[in-house]
């Protein structure tokens, strides 16, 4: 997907033009986190490009205020300062989740998605200037994933009205089973020993944890059918029906 061919998208603000949205990185068959980068990537550019201008430090054309989107931990030493505005997703490698059985045939395996958004490095008297800009992203990120959708991120082949008017719901795309939910989003400051160097570079950022549940329906042909009671509603209010909610195992 290119966003400069979705509507709504701002490629350019007043005679400056942005640069080229670039294409994302397949982050390894996690449709959860491809997701998220697409949507996150879509909004912060929609909603706060306009107000980053002033402070991106672009002395000649404009710096976005997220130039690259990155599926890894910039703290596994994956930090390259040319990549720099970067929006970094990835899975909490801290946390194992949590798997829970709310039927007989459907388990909830509650996970955390982590979003690092890390502009690039300015002197001191342009870092002061930026400090509002990060309450900005704060409530962007944190009311973007609240109403699950945005205006500036709709599907190609989008065909329900709703979400043509206001953006596709990323909890159907995504396949989670609930409403994603923001639990905590606070500036980081990232630090990295550099040899040579006395004092190790410091990259001021804000980072997102965002829970999500996805879920998986077991297999349950050849066990005969006890009763038909359970429904499980996703985020965009449609029924994933359990149709064994309890079964009689197999003698």
């Amino acid at each position: 997907m290119t966003y400069p061919d979705l509507p709504g998208v701002p490629v350019e603000f007043g005679a400056l033009a942005l640069d080229p949205v670039p294409i994302l990185p397949d982050p390894a068959g996690d449709i959860v986190l491809r997701v998220f980068g697409d949507f996150l990537y879509a909004v912060m550019l929609y909603r706060l490009s306009a107000a980053w201008l002033p402070v991106s430090g672009a002395s000649t054309g404009t710096v976005p205020v997220v130039k690259t989107v990155q599926f890894n931990n910039p703290n596994d030493n994956t930090l390259n300062d040319t990549d720099l505005p970067c929006l970094y997703l990835y899975r909490d490698k801290s946390d194992h989740g949590k798997a829970e059985r709310v039927a007989d045939d459907l388990w909830e395996d509650t996970r955390w998605v982590v979003a690092h958004w890390i502009p690039d490095t300015v002197d001191q008297e342009l870092q002061a200037l930026r400090s509002p800009f990060f309450d900005a992203v704060r409530k962007t990120i944190k009311n973007a994933i609240l109403q699950e959708r945005h205006v500036a991120w709709k599907q190609s082949g989008e065909t329900d009205q709703y979400s043509l008017l206001k953006g596709t719901c990323i909890t159907r795309v995504a396949g989670l089973w609930e409403p994603p939910l923001v639990e905590s989003i606070e500036e980081n400051i990232l630090s990295y020993p550099v040899e040579g160097e006395a004092e190790a570079p410091k990259y001021p950022g804000l980072v997102a944890k965002i829970r999500v549940a996805e879920g998986s329906i077991r297999d349950m042909t050849g066990y005969p059918l006890a009763q038909n009671d359970g429904v499980i509603r996703s985020g965009d209010n449609s029924e994933i029906v359990s149709v064994f909610s309890q079964y009689v195992p197999p003698t």
